[in-house]
């Protein structure tokens, strides 16, 4: 399981979205309850900040195994991501950067280390799926780059908001609750059944932030399908942090 920790790391983060050959024609029908209205006239609630960290209880399951762990996330904004992942007696199994450039993961238990440019995830993705974008999966904020198309329906009704489009090979699902803060979010491919949802459940204020304290991430594939409830039990925002990532000169380059 110590090794699939790492590859729960790059399906989460690195698979966010799927690429496909062809546009996915996406028809929607308003409820009579609903109004439909112009991407230009919700005003999204997103986090504006310039650091963020957090650490949760994490239960992952990869096909039929499961495991409990910790996860510590830190992102600067625009910059870079780091996570650390802990497992059993406070062991790291693994810790990953990515910054616009690049994407590392070292695989603690094995000694082993993975270090790609970050256009590599376009062998898998879709060139839509930007840094940025996975920034804004992570902490829970809209996506104002999926956003960037003429392919956007917006309904409004007196319970949510949703906001379906299509943005090049991609297909997006957003519902927003009232306070335009995402509680769901669908990204997938139009020619396989792969797809990323992420449910964001208990906003809850941290020092001024509304954030969702519940995270479920659900990654869908018939290769390798991932789960992931993300339970966080600190969060901050805009503290001066660091982002260590050390590679020691042992460590095996993997693929």
């Amino acid at each position: 399981m110590s090794y699939r920790i790492a590859i729960w790391v790059l399906s989460i983060v690195l698979l966010s979205s799927c690429a496909s050959k062809k546009k996915a024609k996406t028809t929607t029908k308003a409820a009579e309850t609903e109004t439909k209205v112009t991407i230009n006239s919700v005003e999204l609630n997103n986090i504006n900040y310039h650091t963020f960290a957090g650490k949760a209880k994490a239960n992952v399951k990869l096909k039929d195994e499961s495991q409990r762990v910790s996860l510590t996330l830190r992102v600067e904004n625009q910059r870079r991501i780091w996570i650390s992942v802990t497992a059993t007696l406070g062991i790291e199994v693994a810790r990953v950067l990515i910054t616009p450039q690049r994407i590392q993961i070292m695989n603690r238990l094995h000694g082993e280390y993975y270090d790609k440019p970050f256009e590599y995830i376009y062998n898998y993705s879709s060139k839509v799926l930007t840094f940025a974008t996975l920034q804004d999966i992570l902490v829970g904020n809209v996506s104002t780059e999926l956003l960037q198309t003429a392919s956007v329906d917006v309904a409004k009704s007196k319970e949510d908001v949703q906001v379906i489009g299509v943005n090049e090979d991609l297909v997006f699902h957003y519902l927003l609750n009232m306070e335009n803060k995402p509680e769901f979010l669908k990204i997938s491919q139009s020619e396989t059944e792969e797809s990323l949802e992420a449910n964001y459940q208990d906003y809850t204020d941290f020092s001024g932030y509304h954030f969702a304290r519940i995270n479920k991430l659900i990654f869908t594939s018939e290769e390798s399908p991932v789960q992931a409830e993300l339970e966080y039990s600190e969060v901050s925002f805009n503290e001066v942090l660091d982002f260590p990532f050390s590679v020691p000169s042992r460590y095996k380059v993997f693929d």
